[in-house]
C-alpha cells in the first residue's frame, strides 16, 4: 500500500512542438488543471530546437486552472546563480506553482547534488522579512538578514547573496531515475523523484523494473531520514504511457510503494490529442476518485509544495 491517503498526479510532455502546435499545449494544460493534475513536467528529449524552459513554464501559468508546469533543464547548461534567480522569479509570476526538474543527475550526479546545494543556498540566502522599504531611512532592506553563502566546492565557486527578492517557498525540485546515486541525490535535495516505466531511455536512463523501483523507494526512505528530513519529504511518482488501464495504473503505484503517478501525454494536434485526455479525464482520473485513491477535483489554489505536502 501507499504511505499517502490520496495520491498525486500529473503528466509529462514534451516541448520542442510547444512554438509550432500554437494552442495545442494551452488545451492540454486547460484540460488536465480540470481534472486535477498537479504537475506537468515538460520533457526537452526529441530533435531539432529546444524552447527555453523557464520561459515556457511562465507562459504556461498564464493558462486559467492549469497545473504546475515544472520544465527539464540540465544543470550542466545554467549556471546556479542564473538558474536560482529564474527559479525565483518563476515562484512570484506563478504564486508558487513552478520548480525544477533537473534532468542530468543520472550523468554527473556529483555535479548536479552540488548544483541543486547551491541553488536552494542562494534561494535561502534572504530571510522571509528581510524586504523592510523603509521610506524614513532609505533601507530597501535590513542587510543583516541577507546572506553570502560564500560556496567554494568542486565545481562552482559562489559568493552570494542572490540580488533577487526571496522566494515565497524553497522552490520544487524534481529528480528523474532510479539508480543508487539519483535515489541518494533526491534523498538529500529533491521533493519529487520520478520512476519511469513505460520507455526504453530518457532523462534518467532505462526504465526500472518493479523490483528494482521497489528497491529505489526503500533506499529513498532510508536516505531520507538519514538526511535528517522527513521520510514523507520527497514523493514518489511513477511514469506511465498515457493509455495505461486504471487496475494497471494501481497495480503500478502500490507495487512500487510509491505516492502517485504521471502519464505521458504526447503534445500532438488533432483528434488523437483530444482521444488521449477524454481516456485521462472522463475515464482513468472519475474512476480513481470514486475508488478513494485521488482527491476530488477542486480549483486549483494550495502552491505545489502545499499540494505535495497534502495528505
Amino acid at each position: 500500500m501507499t504511505r499517502m491517503t490520496r495520491w498525486r498526479w500529473g503528466a509529462v510532455t514534451t516541448f520542442p512542438r510547444w512554438a509550432a502546435d500554437g494552442d495545442v499545449p494551452v488545451e492540454l494544460l486547460r484540460r488536465l488543471g480540470r481534472a486535477g493534475a498537479g504537475l506537468v513536467l515538460v520533457d526537452p528529449a526529441g530533435d531539432g530546437p529546444q524552447l527555453e524552459g523557464t520561459a515556457l513554464a511562465g507562459f504556461a501559468s498564464a493558462v486559467p486552472a492549469a497545473p504546475a508546469v515544472l520544465a527539464g533543464v540540465r544543470s550542466a547548461e545554467v549556471p546556479p546563480y542564473l538558474l536560482a534567480r529564474e527559479l525565483v522569479t518563476l515562484d512570484h509570476l506563478t504564486h508558487g506553482r513552478s520548480g525544477w526538474w533537473c534532468i542530468d543527475v543520472t550523468e554527473h550526479p556529483g555535479r548536479a547534488d552540488e548544483h541543486l546545494d547551491v541553488v536552494a543556498r542562494l534561494c535561502a540566502s534572504w530571510e522571509p522579512d528581510a524586504v523592510v522599504q523603509d521610506r524614513v531611512s532609505g533601507a530597501y532592506a535590513d542587510h543583516r538578514k541577507v546572506h553570502p553563502i560564500e560556496h567554494t566546492g568542486t565545481h562552482y565557486a559562489v559568493r552570494g547573496p542572490l540580488n533577487t527578492v526571496p522566494p515565497r517557498a524553497r522552490p520544487v525540485v524534481v529528480l528523474d531515475g532510479s539508480a543508487p546515486a539519483v535515489v541518494d541525490v533526491a534523498a538529500r535535495r529533491a521533493d519529487v523523484l520520478v520512476l519511469d516505466t513505460g520507455r526504453d531511455t530518457g532523462p534518467g536512463g532505462p526504465a526500472g523494473s518493479r523490483d528494482e523501483h521497489a528497491d529505489a523507494v526503500a533506499r529513498l526512505r532510508a536516505g531520507l531520514v538519514a538526511a535528517g528530513r522527513d521520510v514523507s519529504a520527497c514523493a514518489v511518482l511513477v511514469r506511465l504511457p498515457a493509455d495505461t488501464p486504471a487496475a494497471d495504473v494501481v497495480a503500478a503505484v502500490r507495487d512500487r510503494g510509491a505516492d502517485g503517478f504521471l502519464l505521458d501525454v504526447p503534445l500532438v494536434a488533432g483528434p488523437a490529442l483530444d482521444r488521449t485526455l477524454t481516456a485521462i479525464t472522463a475515464g482513468l482520473v472519475p474512476d480513481l476518485v470514486r475508488d478513494g485513491l485521488l482527491a476530488p477535483v477542486r480549483a486549483p489554489g494550495p502552491t505545489l509544495r502545499e499540494l505535495l505536502e497534502e495528505n
